[in-house]
């Protein structure tokens, strides 16, 4: 009786393709692992640490006013009395709360950290290679060998690019994560600078229904005085007339103020994404803050800090791989697989009796069990057509010259940005110490003579005292506007050179 090796013939063949097979494999994972998972690491700790409490771009714009190089103190013109709003002064808002609100909050911050995030996941697909493809063929009509026929065969295939192809493309997804990641940041100080920006707009509105408020109490003691003079008959019944209008008119400004106000809280609610309708408590006193840096200083450290000159400066790189990434899609690609055929045994042959003997001799039956066969395929692409590597070639050539002239643009934009900000500085530091130091001290002496003047039948006329009222009134709404400014013109400072300027001025 004949013994069918064919199971364990099949199994050895089969034990000998493995090594093979595992070879393949390994080499499609190890073309598949990217080099830059160092690069990515850095990229989401510095993400990391966008979010994390505390982090320096949250103590760069919450940080607390520095105010020991201001000597102007705020003035006391009159005594501030409740909001009549309705707004609590037990929980007052401060500045740096809402900022750190903004930052934690804001939509369109959560927006560009998922952006930085997809940009991450984008990494290991493009320097992966393409995906092997299992390919099979039958044939309808078998081809025939003399140890069987071949119907079937089994194939796995895979395109290999060239190991630099594979790393540049993985380089500008990188490079495209670093950019991503240097939006989100200046997405957080566009969002910090708005709040100061909108918190000031609400400060100035503040200080001013406020001031109206306290004033108006005050022109109602000087309608008191003059009613008194009238009944004497020193004074004429226009100064009664006169108060009343200017009283009138401190009314209709002051509901001009609310909608104002309304709006500018509508603006901060949506910065800080909370509800349209939510109420702004009464606004801290904004503390007047100092900025003892020098324009040069400035602009070396935005070249350092500001997001958005780092990020063209990522483009630039970006758009450098993509340009030697088109230069190599001149290189053909490895093609590489392996074959499997499988071969069906043939028939068995039939072997008559010895006619002397009457016994079945024995034959060599090898021939009868198919063999299946393996085969290792290999090839390249033809990349012929020159007009697309070459058309790609000058695009991403074209690219980087652009981002290099748009990062030229950039810098003289933040430089002009940097020295209009500091002159706007300066010049409201030196407002603020004047108002505080000298008009207004001035103005509320010459209101206080023009009353005692005008009181007790004296020589002052009720138009001077009113005229005297107004500038004392005016100066103070001035000042806190200055200092409003004043902190709008270091918003604008912080945002052009990318820190605060505590960091800046801590900065050798």
């Amino acid at each position: 009786m004949l013994r069918d090796d064919k199971p364990q013939q099949r199994r050895r063949r089969t034990r000998e393709a493995e090594p093979l097979v595992g070879a393949t494999l390994l080499l499609a994972l190890l073309a598949g692992c990217s080099g830059h998972a160092a690069e990515s690491r850095r990229v989401r700790d510095a993400l990391a640490r966008l979010n994390a409490p505390g982090n320096s771009e949250t103590r760069t714009f919450a940080e607390e006013p520095d105010n020991a190089g201001m000597n102007a103190s705020e003035p006391a013109p009159v005594s501030i009395a409740p909001d009549a709003a309705g707004r609590s002064a037990e929980e007052p808002a401060a500045l740096d709360s809402l900022v750190a609100i903004a930052l934690r909050d804001n939509p369109a911050i959560r927006a560009a950290d998922e952006s930085v995030r997809a940009a991450l996941a984008k990494i290991p697909q493009a320097s992966a290679p393409p995906d092997p493809e299992l390919l099979t063929r039958t044939l309808p009509e078998p081809a025939q060998y003399a140890d069987g026929s071949n119907y079937f065969i089994l194939s796995v295939m895979m395109s290999l690019p060239l190991p630099e192809k594979l790393d540049r493309a993985g380089r500008v997804a990188l490079e495209e994560a670093w950019i991503a990641l240097h939006d989100a940041e200046r997405m957080r100080r566009e969002v910090a600078a708005e709040v100061r920006r909108a918190y000031s707009r609400a400060y100035i509105l503040d200080r001013t229904i406020e001031t109206n408020l306290a004033n108006r109490e005050l022109l109602r003691g000087l309608i008191d005085v003059a009613h008194a003079e009238v009944a004497a008959g020193r004074r004429s019944q226009d100064d009664i007339l006169r108060a009343q209008v200017e009283l009138y008119a401190l009314d209709s400004e002051v509901i001009d103020l609310r909608r104002e106000r309304t709006e500018a809280t509508a603006d901060l609610n949506r910065l800080t994404a909370r509800p349209a309708g939510t109420d702004l408590p009464a606004l801290i006193n904004l503390t007047p803050r100092t900025a003892r840096v020098d324009r040069e200083r400035v602009l070396a450290q935005a070249d350092r800090f500001n997001p958005v000159l780092l990020r063209l400066q990522r483009q630039i790189e970006r758009d450098r791989h993509a340009v030697r990434a088109a230069e190599l899609a001149s290189w053909p690609d490895l093609k590489f697989g392996i074959e499997w055929m499988y071969q069906r045994d043939r028939e068995a042959m039939r072997v008559l009796p010895d006619p002397q003997t009457g016994m079945i001799p024995e034959v060599d039956r090898m021939s009868e069990r198919g063999m299946d066969m393996w085969a290792i395929v290999a090839g390249i692409n033809l990349p012929i057509w020159r007009g697309r590597i070459e058309g790609g070639i000058a695009e991403a050539r074209s690219r980087l010259a652009a981002s290099q002239h748009e990062l030229a643009a950039e810098r003289h934009r933040v430089a002009s940005r940097i020295a209009t900000s500091l002159s706007a500085v300066a010049a409201k530091q030196e407002l603020v110490a004047l108002f505080a130091n000298t008009i207004i001290p001035q103005a509320r002496q010459a209101y206080e003579v023009s009353r005692a003047a005008y009181s007790g039948g004296g020589k002052g006329d009720f138009p001077a005292v009113i005229e005297s009222w107004r500038k004392w009134l005016a100066f103070t709404v001035q000042y806190h506007r200055s200092i409003a400014e004043l902190e709008t013109a270091l918003a604008d400072l912080e945002e052009a050179a990318g820190a605060g300027v505590a960091e800046l001025e801590a900065q050798p």
